[in-house]
Order: structure tokens, then C-alpha cells, then sequence
């Protein structure tokens, strides 16, 4: 393998980690915003209810 053999193949192989790191960062902040989600809808039913016992 020549020189430039092996910087093709590192490049090559810097460009997939990087891949991961990206689709692994996107699936965590998936889930971080559907957390949010959830836990937004849950303060706002006890809103609602809180304003249904005021008036």
C-alpha cells in the first residue's frame, strides 16, 4: 500500500466516525425532545385542570 493508499483509507475512515457521531447525536437529541415534549403536555393538563377548578 502506497502513502496515498493510506490516507485515503483514513480519510475514509475519519469520514465514517464522524457519520456515527453525528447519527448518535441526532438519535440522543431525538429523545431528549420527545422528553420535552411529554413533559410539556403534562404541565399544560395540569393547567387546564388547574384552571377548570378556578372558574
Amino acid at each position: 500500500m502506497s502513502i496515498l493508499d493510506l490516507r485515503r483509507t483514513l480519510a475514509a475512515r475519519e469520514l465514517e466516525l464522524k457519520a456515527c457521531c453525528i447519527d448518535a447525536r441526532r438519535s440522543w437529541l431525538r429523545g431528549e425532545i420527545a422528553d420535552l415534549k411529554h413533559r410539556i403536555s403534562e404541565r399544560l393538563a395540569e393547567i387546564e385542570q388547574r384552571q377548570e377548578v378556578l372558574f
